[in-house]
């Protein structure tokens, strides 16, 4: 029996009334709308004997691991997404005078406020971007994997994760680099340049 196709895949004739005296096993298929679907307990009950695969059932359980699958795939991607967002939050409590000094230097060499913060969004967000990028091709190395060593299914490149992946990376990290650094940018650069 073919599974995929639920067609034999070998057939063997005998003569008429050569098997006659042997037990028969038949198959067949057919196809029910959910509507018709209460004609199977009709013909259960008619035949005990009948073995009935539903295979619209097993269809349902596989959509539910691929969903499962799917869903594990997306933790992985905010797992990565959320260990760079701490990673970053370490980056700037140990870069914190550096950076101070810095925005300090910016500013008293004529910097708006508006200047700095613009350029430490844009820094942040591209971190973001790339934090993006990096989460999105763990989660397609992942499903691959999945899909081909256990799953044995064919796969594909998951678009919309390659769309709000990085956009997702870009937002959190722009986020939560400004929020960390925005107090450095407001500290009065001649104190901060006198401590130098």
């Amino acid at each position: 029996m073919e599974w995929d196709s639920l067609q034999p895949n070998f057939f063997i004739i005998f003569s008429p009334g050569t098997l006659d005296d042997y037990p028969a096993t038949f198959m067949t298929s057919f196809h029910l709308t959910r509507e018709e679907k209460p004609f199977l307990n009709e013909l259960l009950s008619a035949h005990p004997t009948v073995t009935l695969i539903e295979v619209d059932e097993i269809i349902r359980q596989v959509r539910n691991i691929i969903d499962r699958v799917t869903q594990t795939v997306e933790l992985v991607l905010y797992l990565v997404l959320g260990a760079g967002v701490l990673v970053l939050i370490a980056s700037i409590g140990s870069s914190r005078d550096q950076r101070l000094r810095e925005h300090a230097l910016l500013r008293a060499l004529g910097g708006t406020r508006p200047l700095i913060q613009g350029a430490l969004v844009t820094e942040f967000a591209i971190l973001g971007v790339f934090a993006g990028i990096v989460a999105v091709i763990g989660a397609e190395i992942t499903v691959f994997t999945l899909n081909r060593e256990i799953f044995e299914l064919p796969t594909s490149l998951h678009f919309w994760l390659w769309a709000t992946g990085p956009a997702i990376g870009m937002a959190m990290i722009a986020t939560v680099g400004y929020l960390g650094t925005r107090k450095l940018v407001s500290s009065p650069p001649a104190t901060v340049l006198r401590e130098v």
